[in-house]
């Protein structure tokens, strides 16, 4: 659980952190007077000039009074059409599209009839949807007055969303037990892709033999670039790296860092029409308004993304849309997300660190906060959230493609990601349905994982877990966490004297910090991850070996056995000189305790001491009077009750 304490601070940016600072608003830009960058769109408010039943844009309002032709997006009322077919084609999208491109066509040739001259500048066949431009506040009102027509929103802009992820999600246990995304698709919406990165395979055109990339095709105008930003290529690397199976479809709807919604509906329009072909079952849409917090569902039928995600879903496609990088804007926290995140349908996704990254600053004053310590699963500062359903998964930093960034951009299509996994795995458990659909996938990803608590709305928030997940769709047990910390699985050799070379192996050994032998630190040096060499050190007992690392202890089932020296003692008559060993103790090893005492006075008093060197010889110095001597060293029982086989051999030279 995060505390308050570690959620939202005041701080200077960090640039090559590209969540930052996102410029101003469109309504802003016209003067709107508003600090929202969403649409401000009231349901069921008419144009000024006329009486209809629509929900109109009022920015639309605003520009046609000034006497601009401007381009809008008309969404009809095709929710009838669209429940009538959702209940007659449960088996496949193209089913429901048999009923919906038709009954759509017979909705927008009624507005054609009605009214005469409306420029049409694209038609959606797959959603009730039209891209006009509209010329005057009158024909805006022949419109809105038209009984097909639902809303009508002005074609508004979107920005990117920019600000060690797969273990934190459980995807390597997912991806070891089958689940990988096989023969499912995720359709990314965002700047482009750029195929050639060998990070989707080899591809020298998208769905060539051995490519991941099915499809790269610009929606918006074609800037003749693969990915101008490398924002859509980290955003789909991260998708490839949940669901290493999943196909993948780069559209592009951005032309620079602005992303229409009429190039947004071309590219959902694309999906719909295609999810039979591809098997899509998710859109990936890492963009969203600045400064735009919604507390409740953006439900208004003015903006033609309410429409077309009901369309996704019933084609059976989830919109995993990031839930907004400014939850701290201009000078204070606020809650909210932004749209399109907030429009019903959508599954917003907020970002939290997947591992200790150091102090992090984002954005630039005044819609500037820092995180002063990281840690797993802690919120990130920038992170937007609300009360209704949604979910946290790794957004910094996180590094897919080559290219590192950070944000809920990032941590969006690790959940798009996972809806491939789901649907893979829901064709491939044996005790799940053979079909899941989009409500069932969401619902376990809502449902399951580790709750993160976030003080700004005061409430927790499952974080992403493909394994709980899994298990969550189908009513199984979730499988044992992976261990978080190393493991000691064995050692050689299993006994030894002190200052023994000992080989440890196990796993996550990389960063270790300590070795102990019973408790007794031990010098070591980490060759691998899974392998450390360590020296028994001068103290130690029989006892399990255990490495120390930042995340945890690892320690040995069984002790190793430490073999020392039992008590000895050795007398001359006459000695005069130096005192030296030559093969004593040499069962029992090097570095063992021992002392040299001289008989005076009825008793031994000890004159000096030292420790075995190898093979158990030693020097304790020069001995200057006659008289009689003997070495003592503590008496230890090893583990297998037996002694130290060896006494002392010592050589005099006088």
């Amino acid at each position: 659980m995060i505390g308050p304490s570690l959620r939202r601070a005041l701080v200077p940016t960090v640039a090559v952190l590209l969540i930052a600072a996102l410029a101003g608003t469109v309504a802003a830009a016209e003067g709107s007077g508003s600090a929202r960058s969403g649409p401000a769109l009231v349901p069921g408010s008419p144009p000024a000039a006329g009486g209809g039943g629509a929900s109109v844009d009022p920015l639309l309002v605003k520009r046609l009074a000034r006497g601009e032709a401007v381009e809008a997006l008309v969404t009809l009322d095709g929710a009838t059409a669209l429940a009538g077919a959702t209940a007659m084609s449960a088996a496949s999208s193209r089913d429901l599209l048999r009923t919906t491109v038709p009954a759509y066509r017979a909705l927008k040739d009624g507005v054609a009839a009605r009214v005469p001259g409306l420029a049409v500048l694209r038609d959606f066949a797959a959603l009730p949807i039209l891209h006009v431009r509209i010329d005057s506040r009158a024909e805006l009102a022949r419109l809105a007055a038209d009984p097909a027509v639902a809303g009508i929103g002005i074609d508004r802009q979107d920005r990117i969303l920019l600000s060690q992820s797969l273990a934190l999600i459980g995807q390597p246990a997912a991806a070891a037990a089958g689940h990988t995304g096989l023969g499912v698709s995720v359709a990314v919406l965002d700047t482009g892709l750029n195929y050639t990165n060998p990070a989707f395979g080899t591809c020298p055109t998208p769905g060539a033999p051995g490519c991941r990339v099915l499809v790269a095709q610009d929606f918006a105008p074609d800037d003749a670039s693969l990915d101008d930003n490398g924002h859509g290529t980290n955003v789909s690397g991260i998708v490839a790296g949940v669901a290493p199976e999943a196909g993948l479809l780069g559209l592009d709807v951005f032309n620079g860092n602005l992303s229409s919604a009429s190039d947004q509906i071309a590219a959902i329009n694309f999906v719909i029409a295609n999810q039979a072909t591809y098997n899509i079952r998710a859109i990936n849409m890492s963009l969203g308004s600045a400064n735009n917090y919604n507390t409740s569902p953006c439900s208004d039928p003015a903006d033609p993304r309410v429409a077309a995600f009901a369309n996704a879903r019933a084609a059976g496609i989830l919109p995993v849309v990031a839930a907004g990088n400014n939850a701290f804007s201009n000078g204070s926290f606020h809650v909210g997300i932004t749209r399109p995140a907030c429009i019903p349908g959508a599954f917003p996704v907020g970002a939290v660190y997947d591992s200790d990254v150091g102090g992090k600053v984002w954005g630039s004053p005044p819609n500037q906060c820092t995180d002063a310590a990281t840690a797993a699963d802690q919120i990130t500062c920038f992170s937007q959230a609300w009360n209704n359903p949604m979910l946290l998964a790794p957004g910094a930093l996180i590094t897919a493609a080559g290219i590192t960034q950070g944000g809920t951009s990032q941590a969006t299509p690790h959940v798009a990601g996972a809806v491939a996994v789901l649907h893979d795995a829901g064709g491939i458990v044996s005790d799940l349905p053979a079909l899941v659909t989009v409500d069932q996938v969401q619902n376990a990803l809502l449902n399951s994982g580790p709750l993160i608590f976030d003080p700004l709305i005061n409430q927790s928030v499952h974080r992403l877990d493909l394994p709980a997940a899994i298990a969550a769709l189908g009513g199984l047990p979730p499988p044992p966490p992976p261990p978080t910390g190393p493991t000691v699985t064995s050692f050689s050799p299993t006994l030894g004297q002190v200052g023994t070379s000992v080989i440890i192996t196990g796993t996550g050994l990389t960063g270790a910090t300590a070795v102990t032998v019973n408790g007794v630190a031990a010098a070591f040096a980490v060759n691998l991850d899974t392998q450390v060499t360590a020296t028994v050190p001068a103290g130690a007992s029989t006892g399990p070996i255990a490495v120390t690392t930042p995340g945890g202890t690892g320690t040995s089932a069984a002790p190793f056995v430490v073999q020392h020296a039992r008590d000895v003692s050795l007398h001359f008559s006459k000695a005069k000189g130096d005192i030296t060993v030559l093969d004593g103790y040499n069962a029992c090893g090097s570095g063992v305790p021992v002392k040299l005492q001289f008989f005076k006075n009825g008793k031994f008093k000890t004159i000096a001491s030292g420790v075995t060197k190898p093979n158990g010889s030693y020097n304790l110095g020069n001995v200057t009077n006659e008289g009689k001597y003997r070495t003592l060293a503590k008496p230890t029982t090893l583990g297998s009750g037996d002694k130290c086989l060896k006494d002392i051999s010592p050589t005099v030279r006088l």
